[in-house]
């Protein structure tokens, strides 16, 4: 199990970009979003702001998932599971960085 684990978790750092797919009221939308793996706790953050679309659809114990793909490598990976939004300072210190300005 903890073979398949980091080889999920290797795909995901490698691909590095997901498709972030949320409901809201019936409407599935999906954009690109660059997150941070956390391997020992199986999370992903994504920094976002706060009102835009995609926070609006995530509330506490919102169905979402996450697609990444590398077709030139066949890599593909769905993840699917709870989003959840969260304001909290230390943890946007430790997500920024470069590739979050964009």
């Amino acid at each position: 199990m903890q073979a398949t684990t980091e080889k999920l978790y290797d795909m995901i750092d490698d691909i590095g970009t997901a498709m972030l797919t949320t409901e809201r009221a019936g409407m599935i939308r999906s954009r690109p979003m660059r997150g941070k793996l956390y391997r020992e706790s199986g999370e992903i953050w994504f920094l976002t702001k706060a009102g835009e679309g995609k926070a609006d659809e995530i509330s506490d114990e919102n169905n979402s998932a996450l697609i990444y793909a590398c077709p030139e490598k066949e890599t593909y990976v769905s993840v699917t599971g709870r989003a959840y939004m969260r304001r909290n300072q230390a943890k946007i210190d430790d997500l920024w960085g470069p590739w979050a300005e964009a």
